[in-house]
């Protein structure tokens, strides 16, 4: 099998495993529709893409930290009755951590509600990002691991070292997803 063959499986698969719980969004406004989609339930939200100078990039759309901030206020709204909302965010680009404290996506995800975030303290080659991505979501969608293990488990894989030690995660370790 060559390795365009491999990517495009990889793909698939996370297409596959991704469109089941609500759907993937390539924009911001599709973005913030299936925020408001989203049962009222605890949720994962995960972003695939790159960050340069403080904005994710979407696409041809860019998101700054305070953009960012309002859609995750969209998100804990709809939560706003439930008594311990349980809601983690997994912010897969390129240096994600990094930024001036008050003005990062850190310190944006750093608020009640939030069961806390996952992201990445340098750059990660997209290929790399993508792999990473896949193992995480499906430890915790199909296998039903805790963040805990799931952190363990892909911080301990000879294949994904030293590059896994760029994802750091600020979060319960016993957060999981349960159907």
């Amino acid at each position: 099998m060559c390795w365009g063959s491999v990517q495009q499986a990889a793909r698939n698969e996370m297409l596959n495993l991704l469109m089941a719980p609500v759907g993937i969004a390539y924009n911001l406004e599709e973005s913030e529709k299936l925020v408001a989609k989203a049962a009222k339930n605890d949720t994962l939200i995960h972003f695939f893409g790159h960050c340069k100078d403080g904005e994710l990039h979407l696409g041809d759309e860019r998101i700054d930290s305070t953009r960012f901030k309002m859609i995750i206020a969209k998100l804990l709204e709809r939560g706003e009755n439930r008594r311990s909302p349980y809601n983690l965010i997994f912010l897969n680009a390129c240096e994600t951590l990094t930024g001036e404290l008050d003005d990062s996506f850190r310190n944006a995800a750093a608020r009640p509600g939030l069961c806390g975030i996952i992201a990445t303290e340098a750059s990660v080659p997209r290929t790399f990002a993508a792999d990473f991505g896949l193992r995480f979501l499906k430890s915790m969608l199909v296998d039903g691991k805790s963040i805990g293990d799931t952190m363990e488990t892909l911080r301990r894989d000879p294949d994904l070292w030293p590059l896994n030690l760029l994802y750091s995660c600020y979060a319960s370790a016993e957060y999981r997803i349960v159907s």
